[in-house]
């Protein structure tokens, strides 16, 4: 699976990576490009786990209540 442009979504990057991993489980590669297709993969899965914490931080600092005003209480 040749290398194409960097995925500019989260969306993209995880069709990338489901679009690798079929390959890889289909094709019969040599082993170095199995290595090169495995490192790409990777590297998609760190830059949506960096995207998601992203995404998970932002969320956490917008369920905090604004400053001077106290927390809510269940």
């Amino acid at each position: 699976m040749p290398k194409s442009k960097s995925p500019s979504s989260f969306a993209e990057r995880i069709q990338m990576l489901q679009a690798l991993v079929s390959h890889l489980e289909e094709a019969d590669l040599p082993l170095d490009q199995s290595l090169k297709e495995f490192e790409e993969g990777i590297q998609l899965v760190r830059d949506a786990q960096e995207e998601l914490a992203t995404a998970e931080q932002k969320v956490n600092e917008l369920l905090q209540p604004p400053i001077g005003q106290p927390a809510e209480q269940d």
